[in-house]
């Protein structure tokens, strides 16, 4: 009696398992799915997080070349420029005004 009743209750176990077992498994690849799909996101997030660090194109070709003499405009030539400018520009004035007065 206690055996037929340790057989049913193990027949009743076993079907039971049958039944969980499927959507058990289908649950666990899911979940394992979303674990994974969660940490590929934080990867990227990571990866997007740290891209402005790694600068990988940029190599040395020379040393600095530092100069001992400052630098400061070029005096005569500005002056040049600038005079040859205004006489342009006062010829120019004449013509024009020349060609209006007649």
């Amino acid at each position: 009696m206690v055996g037929v009743e340790l057989e049913n209750m193990q027949a009743e176990k076993d079907i039971l398992v049958n039944d969980k077992l499927p959507s058990l498994q289908r649950e666990l690849v899911n979940l394992q799915t979303e674990e994974l799909n969660k940490l590929l996101d934080q990867r990227s997030l990571i990866e997007l997080a740290l891209e402005p660090y790694n600068y990988q194109n940029t190599q040395i070709v020379s040393d600095i070349v530092i100069s001992n003499k400052p630098v400061k405009p070029k005096k005569v030539i500005i002056i040049a420029i600038a005079f040859l400018s205004g006489l342009m520009l006062s010829v120019f004035g004449v013509l024009v005004y020349d060609s209006i007065k007649n």
